[in-house]
């Protein structure tokens, strides 16, 4: 959850991280069409290519789980890392 003035600093760098992966994407795609290519008759290739695939997103979920853990056992709990001050309520 990011704060109004937070958002400032933070959106550019997700738009800047969805374009990266755009990329990365599209060489993925591109490895598992080329992976289908090369298969012997009677193999399914778009079973292959998607379990690939999908093995690359669940792997993904857990760094990203490992990331948040990291985060909120280490660095949140710092007592060098400043509180955000709380606001009153209108």
């Amino acid at each position: 959850i990011t704060t109004v003035d937070e958002a400032k600093q933070f959106y550019p760098l997700f738009g800047l991280g969805a374009n990266i992966a755009l990329i990365f994407s599209g060489r993925t795609v591109k490895f598992f069409s080329n992976l289908r290519k090369n298969l012997p008759p009677g193999v399914d290739g778009w079973a292959i290519s998607l379990r690939g695939m999908m093995g690359i997103v669940v792997l993904l979920g857990f760094v990203i789980c490992a990331i948040y853990w990291s985060v909120n056992t280490f660095v949140l709990t710092d007592p060098a890392v400043p509180k955000p001050a709380a606001r009153k309520k209108k």
